[in-house]
C-alpha cells in the first residue's frame, strides 16, 4: 500500500493502478486499496473504471461516508444520476450525527434531484440541510448555492439570481467558506446560469487555494469540461497556478535572504487572501519557526504558528512537513515550560 501510494503521489499511476491490484488479489478485503486504485484510475482518465472499483469497495464496506461520497462525485461526473442518489442518500444516512457530515452532502443529493428532474424532493433536502448544518459556517453558503439551483429548474430565473449572488456575496467576504466541494458545486452553477465572470472569480479563487494540489485542478477542469469550457478552464487554470507559484517563489526568496520578519509579513497578508492554500500556511509557520529559533519562543508567536499548521491539517501532500513544524512547536513549548 505505502508503495502504491508513493507511485500515486509521483504521478505515475499506471504502476500505482498495478500496485493496489496485486495488494486487492492478495487480499480481497482491503477496502483501502480499492479506494486508492479508483483515485489513480480517475486521474489516469478512466472514470467508468473507477467507479467500478468505488463500488466493490462499497460492497465490501458500506459504512464509510467519504467512501459513499467519493462514489456519488464519480458516478455523478459519469453519468449515473441513480447511483450517485443511492450514494449520496447512503453518505448521509452512515454520516447521521457524525462529524464527518457536510453540508455538501445535502446540497449534493438535491443537485442531483435536480437533474432527475425532482426539484420540488431537491428544496425539500435544501431545507434539511440549513436546519441539520445550522451550526456549521459552511451552511449558509451551500445552502444558498443549492437554492438557487432549484429556482432554476422551477422556472424561477430571477430569484435563482438573487439567491446565487448571496452565494458570492458570502465568499467574497468570507474567502476561508471556499473550499473544493462548496467551490465547485458553486462554479457549476455559475457556469449553468450563464454567470461566466462569476464562475472564472470562484474558480481563480479556488486554484489559489489549491495550487499544487492535482486531485482538485484535476476536478475544476471536470466541471469545465462538463459546461463545454474545457479550453478556457485550463487556460484559467494554468494561469492562476503560476501566479501563485510566482508569489510563492517571492517569500521564500525572503527567507532564504534572511528577511525572516519581513517574510512573516509577507506569508501572514498572503494567508488573509488565501486562506485555505497548505503552501502559504505551513511558509507562514515556517517563518515564524525561524524567528523563534533566532530570537526566542513566546506564547503569541508559537499560538500563530500552530494556527497555520491547523489550517494545513487536512492536507496530504506536505504531511510530513506540517509534521516537523508541530515537532519544532512542541520543542519549543516544552522549552518555555522548563524554564
Amino acid at each position: 500500500m505505502g508503495l502504491g501510494r508513493v507511485q500515486f503521489h509521483r504521478q505515475d499511476y499506471a504502476a500505482a493502478i498495478a500496485t493496489f491490484d496485486t495488494v486487492i488479489e492478495q487480499q480481497r478485503n482491503f477496502v483501502a486499496a480499492y479506494d486508492w486504485r479508483a483515485r489513480a484510475l480517475e486521474r489516469k482518465g478512466d472514470p467508468a473504471a473507477a467507479q467500478d472499483s468505488l463500488q466493490a469497495a462499497v460492497a465490501v464496506s458500506p459504512k464509510s461516508v467519504q467512501r459513499q461520497r467519493a462514489l456519488a462525485d464519480i458516478a455523478d461526473f459519469n453519468p449515473d444520476y441513480d447511483t450517485t442518489e443511492k450514494a449520496r442518500r447512503q453518505a448521509l444516512r452512515v454520516g447521521r450525527a457524525s462529524v464527518l457530515r457536510q453540508p455538501t452532502d445535502f446540497s449534493g443529493l438535491a443537485r442531483v434531484l435536480v437533474k432527475q428532474g425532482n426539484a420540488k424532493e431537491a428544496a425539500r433536502i435544501v431545507d434539511q440541510l440549513r436546519h441539520e448544518c445550522r451550526n456549521d459556517p459552511r451552511a449558509g453558503l451551500v445552502a444558498a448555492v443549492a437554492e438557487s439551483g432549484v429556482h432554476q429548474a422551477l422556472g424561477r430565473p430571477e430569484q435563482a439570481q438573487a439567491v446565487l449572488e448571496d452565494a458570492l456575496e458570502l465568499v467574497r467576504n468570507q474567502p476561508e467558506l471556499l473550499d473544493e466541494a462548496a467551490g465547485n458545486e458553486l462554479i457549476q452553477t455559475c457556469l449553468a446560469q450563464g454567470c461566466t465572470d462569476q464562475a472564472h472569480e470562484m474558480a481563480r479563487a479556488l486554484v489559489k487555494n489549491h495550487h499544487d494540489d492535482e486531485g482538485v485542478l484535476s476536478r475544476l477542469s471536470r466541471v469545465y469540461e462538463e459546461a463545454g469550457l474545457a479550453e478556457a478552464g485550463a487556460d484559467l487554470i494554468s494561469t492562476a497556478r503560476k501566479e501563485v507559484v510566482d508569489l510563492n517563489n517571492e517569500g521564500v526568496a525572503l527567507v532564504n535572504a534572511g528577511k525572516i520578519e519581513e517574510s512573516i509579513d509577507f506569508f501572514t497578508n498572503a494567508v488573509k487572501v488565501m486562506p485555505n492554500n497548505a503552501v502559504f500556511n505551513l511558509n507562514a509557520a515556517h517563518s515564524l519557526v525561524l524567528y523563534m529559533k533566532h530570537s526566542g519562543p513566546s506564547r503569541e508567536h508559537l499560538s500563530r504558528a500552530l494556527d497555520y499548521i491547523r489550517a494545513a491539517e487536512r492536507d496530504e501532500i506536505h504531511r510530513d512537513w506540517r509534521n516537523n513544524l508541530k515537532r519544532a512547536c512542541r520543542s519549543m513549548a516544552g522549552a518555555m515550560q522548563n524554564g
